[in-house]
């Protein structure tokens, strides 16, 4: 039987507890934990305070930890055994122990504990994984498995959103582990699939060359694992407390989380955030506002400019700091369409508006970019240079991101279809600006 109650913590420490009632759930943030210094909010569409939250905004946090797409979610909860395959249903599995984030949850009760796997003797461990065994996995992903996962019981689990399969696993001498407990992991996985052939090299060189533009984005490297083609990221909501000791576990969330929006919101057309909706959190919650609004400017310049047409609101995510600081988390997720369209760049939709509408070809010109920047409390001369700048040199550093990757990954056809269809798209961009 499902628990009626989950106590959430966040970074270890006791931070609420959930409770499903007949009304539907409500979340109690912990009087010790509201007294504690360091205390973060879950959401801030949850903020902090004495009195519960209930309601839509509850559910849609809880939501929002888990895979997108209903049939994916059907899977983990035959695979953990669960009896539903509600946000609060699946949490309260093992599943709930290692999330976006910071967050983890657990019964508040000794059975409703075991239910969830705590085990003396597995309450924390690492276990590694053989390259054989992880192949498999990421093959069973490569081939349309819905989600990656261990079939161990109780389970090695993990809870990450999105439509793409991906695995989390921890780093360390094996080299790759699977963390059980309260172990968090460091690292996701992303294995190419064949209907997106040379997925994982055209992500990392798109993530590479944001950070050669001087654009904060996660750190990856394109892995052979068994001879599957595997993004390898870096968990940005991860850091390591003192070198070769634990690892701690950062606090974050996406944009729809922080503005209380349903997953069928991501997209600005469907009624989620545009550049401006996010520019106005920013400015009432960032405590660097001017850094991550420049940030932020940058990251849509970007994203117009090789055409990353699914960076909506989930694929953006603010981090919540000890001390009440929050700020613009690396860019994460971000891939280019062109390699996969004979499309014209300028007739693709983005998953924000700019100028006059959703297609990359809209919001062309300089006058435009000035007046987001305008919007946004930025200077106009900064932004103009700003856009010249990364539609100039893109090419040249995605050429760089390029030499930098092993043999065997530029071998493979991404990288040139890449950088022609990028090449094509700067000049095409500079002429009409």
């Amino acid at each position: 039987m499902t628990p009626a109650e989950l106590r959430v913590r966040v970074g270890g420490e006791t931070a609420a507890t959930l409770e499903r009632g007949t009304d539907g759930l409500s979340l109690s943030y912990d009087a010790d934990y509201l007294a504690w210094p360091d205390a973060v909010p879950l959401s801030l569409s949850l903020p902090l305070r004495v009195r519960p939250h209930v309601g839509p905004l509850v559910e849609t946090w809880l939501d929002g930890l888990l895979p997108d797409r209903a049939v994916e979610r059907e899977e983990w909860r035959r695979r953990v055994g669960a009896v539903s395959a509600s946000p609060f249903g699946l949490l309260s599995t093992p599943i709930g122990s290692e999330c976006a984030g910071a967050v983890q949850f657990e019964g508040t009760t000794a059975g409703a504990r075991r239910q969830l796997g705590e085990q003396p003797s597995r309450r924390s461990a690492l276990e590694p994984i053989s390259e054989t065994d992880l192949a498999a996995v990421l093959a069973e992903m490569s081939e349309g498995a819905l989600l990656g996962g261990w079939r161990d019981d109780p389970p090695a689990s993990f809870s990450l959103a999105g439509t793409m399969p991906k695995l989390a696993v921890r780093h360390g001498r094996a080299p790759w582990c699977k963390a059980i407990g309260d172990e968090p992991t460091t690292h996701i996985l992303k294995p190419s699939l064949p209907r997106y052939p040379g997925q994982a090299v055209g992500e990392h060189l798109a993530l590479s060359t944001a950070r050669r533009l001087g654009i904060e984005a996660v750190r990856t490297h394109v892995a052979l694992i068994g001879g599957i083609e595997t993004l390898v990221v870096e968990r940005f909501d991860r850091s390591l407390r003192s070198p070769g000791g634990d690892i701690a576990r950062i606090h974050q969330e996406d944009l729809c989380q922080a503005l209380g929006l349903p997953l069928g919101q991501r997209f600005e057309r469907d009624g989620g955030p545009g550049p401006g909706d996010v520019a106005r959190l920013l400015a009432m919650h960032s405590s660097d506002c001017s850094a991550d609004l420049r940030s932020w400017f940058r990251r849509l310049v970007y994203c117009w400019l090789i055409v990353a047409n699914d960076a909506h609101a989930k694929n953006h995510a603010l981090l919540h700091l000890p001390g009440a600081v929050c700020r613009l988390a690396p860019m994460y997720d971000t891939e280019s369409w062109l390699p996969y369209t004979d499309v014209a760049a300028s007739e693709i939709d983005l998953a924000m508006s700019l100028g006059d509408g959703y297609q990359a070809g809209d919001g062309a010109r300089i006058d435009d970019w000035q007046q987001l920047a305008r919007e946004f409390g930025l200077d106009t001369q900064w932004a103009a240079a700003e856009v010249l700048r990364i539609a100039q040199h893109t090419p040249a550093h995605l050429e760089a991101a390029i030499d930098a990757l092993e043999a065997a990954a530029r071998s493979g056809g991404m990288p040139a279809r890449l950088l022609d269809a990028v090449v094509l798209r700067s000049e095409s961009v500079l002429a009409d600006l």
